[in-house]
């Protein structure tokens, strides 16, 4: 039982990734495409982005498979991983260009993007199952990210259909990045080190591909929220 729930929670991280990255490259190309931008031009766009995670992802694959991740006799470094989406993000919205294209994102979708941390929570309780995880990491403990997962396809529909819900919809995304932020800082304290928070600790999110939770999914998450407010600040001017 134990194998079972590992190696499904490794598949769900390589589903949960790809899906991710697959519904980000959408969504820019929808924006792209709202904005009259040239073919080749959307084409690159599309490409670079998507080589631009996969690299990282590749360097976040090779710092786990060296074991550059795990010290336990100062502050983790895994707590630097997830820097480098954040930074990146703030920097691709204060780009003009880029800048334009999130005016034309739809805003529910940057609610319903969201849906994949429902999933990532299911990631969260398998490895818990297979006794990888302390309990406070799982929802039976401190991670509560899945509430933003469940609501956000109804909360799409609620604060973007006819009318726009600006002030539920800045509510929403400000608890959401909370959450997101609280999981990061949840994960980092229960890392091996002499500043973790708690008696028990775990090493599974410096290994294969779990490293991906924190280095990704959880930063760009959090990057999406970021978006979505400054958008938000756009319509709130109108």
């Amino acid at each position: 039982m134990r194998l079972q729930s590992f190696l499904s929670a490794q598949l769900l991280v390589f589903i949960l990734t790809l899906g991710v990255v697959i519904a980000l490259l959408w969504g820019l190309h929808k924006a792209a495409s709202r904005i009259g931008m040239a073919h080749t031009a959307r084409r690159q766009l599309l490409s670079y982005t998507g080589l631009g995670i996969l690299l990282w992802l590749s360097i976040l694959t090779e710092l786990s498979r060296m074991g550059l991740l795990l010290n336990a006799t100062s502050i983790p470094v895994l707590a630097w991983v997830f820097i480098p989406v954040l930074v990146m993000g703030l920097w691709l919205a204060r780009s003009p260009t880029f800048g334009l294209l999130l005016r034309f994102v739809g805003p529910a979708w940057l609610v319903w993007i969201h849906t994949f941390r429902a999933f990532l929570a299911l990631t969260f309780y398998l490895s818990w199952r297979a006794g990888l995880l302390p309990v406070h990491l799982s929802v039976q403990g401190l991670n509560q990210d899945f509430i933003v997962g469940i609501t956000a396809p109804m909360a799409g529909l609620l604060f973007f259909n006819r009318r726009f819900y600006l002030l539920q919809a800045l509510l929403w995304h400000l608890f959401g990045l909370l959450l997101a932020a609280a999981v990061l800082l949840l994960i980092v304290w229960s890392t091996p080190s002499a500043h973790a928070a708690f008696a028990q600790t775990t090493t599974l999110f410096t290994e294969f591909p779990f490293v991906w939770i924190p280095g990704f999914l959880l930063p760009l998450a959090m990057v999406l929220h970021g978006w979505a407010l400054w958008q938000l600040k756009l319509f709130w001017k109108k």
